[in-house]
């Protein structure tokens, strides 16, 4: 890595600290979570203890210690790439992450403590039979990653948020994928792990930074859901006046409490929704008779601001203590046929309902 600025690699080293430590701290709950978190640890680990090995005047250690931290780091990305191809309940059935950082443990060790010997011994390079294999291993998680990525790029129901993660982490596997095979190759040439070459460093820099950006989506989400400034937090604010006055005119749609789920911003929202609705449906026998007046007709047709000011009427009528219609009740509006444009119709709703209430 001295072909390169040291401002440079300094800058995306500690932004990648900065991101990793939040993420240690915010994001570590699941499974990748966690895989994500310690192969940055152990890439971080290496680039910093290499430094330090350097600089005090042992540049062969350090490029062992900056091998064994590689490989520790890449038993954490075949792990990944299990986790993702195999999905979660798999992976974590199978327990395989226990074998795969025990192997890596064991190359690692035998770089830094028997290096010597073993080359000694052997009539090749142990370090660089042992780094050429890992690159093997890498080629093949970023060929894992790669058949993932297509595989769910190639659903029709992909949101765009979805569509751009898997498209950016498709390039990176792309280069996972080349790049291992490529530094394989260099390793066999003799040329070491640590000292890629100029042109390669920037490479690698650059897709290590793009790649720090993308976990850090995850980072972000955490914290702006534990403020209260996520997407769903936000849809949940604009709902609460609306979903607050149809729950006091039907307390009776309010769903019982749910320990065993998830209580994050969008199960809350999840679970207005399902109220405001139920209680839109409980409230329709205290709407009006459309077919009778022709005043109310056109605001449902034409307008949220009509439904809205129709419905509100119908929960105030409910709480004042009025009596059901014994009609057969009417719809006042159409129910959308998915979640997400039944939720765009309720933000529609709720953005027309403190001028109706």
């Amino acid at each position: 890595m001295n072909s390169v600025p040291a401002w440079l690699v300094l800058s995306i080293g500690v932004f990648a600290a900065i991101v990793t430590v939040g993420r240690w701290f915010f994001a570590n709950s699941t499974s990748m979570d966690r895989l994500i978190n310690r192969l940055f640890s152990w890439e971080l680990g290496g680039f910093l203890l290499h430094g330090v090995v350097t600089g005090a005047g042992a540049p062969d250690l350090a490029q062992r210690v900056f091998m064994g931290c590689g490989l520790m780091a890449g038993a954490q990305a075949y792990g990944f790439a299990r986790l993702l191809f195999d999905g979660t309940a798999r992976y974590e059935a199978r327990r395989g992450q226990r074998t795969y950082d025990a192997i890596a443990a064991v190359a690692a060790g035998s770089v830094l403590l028997a290096e010597p010997l073993l080359d000694f011994l052997l009539p090749f390079g142990w370090s660089t039979a042992v780094w050429t294999a890992s690159q093997v291993f890498a080629a093949v998680s970023g060929l894992l990653i790669l058949r993932v990525c297509v595989r769910e790029l190639r659903k029709d129901d992909l949101e765009i948020r979805e569509m751009l993660l898997y498209s950016a982490l498709l390039l990176l596997a792309g280069y996972w994928f080349l790049g291992s095979l490529i530094g394989g190759v260099r390793t066999v040439s003799g040329a070491p792990p640590s000292e890629p070459g100029e042109a390669w460093v920037v490479v690698i820099l650059t897709n290590f930074f793009l790649l720090t950006l993308l976990i850090s989506v995850r980072l972000v989400d955490v914290l702006l859901a534990r403020t209260g400034w996520d997407r769903a937090s936000r849809h949940c604010r604009r709902l609460g006046p609306m979903w607050q006055d149809l729950t006091t005119a039907v307390p009776e749609v309010v769903l019982p409490p749910d320990d065993s789920a998830s209580q994050d911003s969008a199960y809350r929202r999840y679970r207005m929704t399902v109220e405001i609705w139920d209680a839109l449906l409980q409230l329709r026998p205290y709407l009006p008779d459309l077919a009778e007046d022709a005043a109310v007709r056109p605001m449902v047709e034409d307008d949220r601001k009509g439904y809205a000011l129709l419905m509100a009427g119908a929960a105030r009528a409910k709480a004042q203590g009025a009596v059901a219609s014994a009609r057969r009740p009417i719809d006042a509006a159409p129910r959308p046929p998915d979640r997400a444009s039944e939720l765009q119709m309720l933000l529609g709703l709720a953005r027309e309902w403190p001028s109706a209430r």
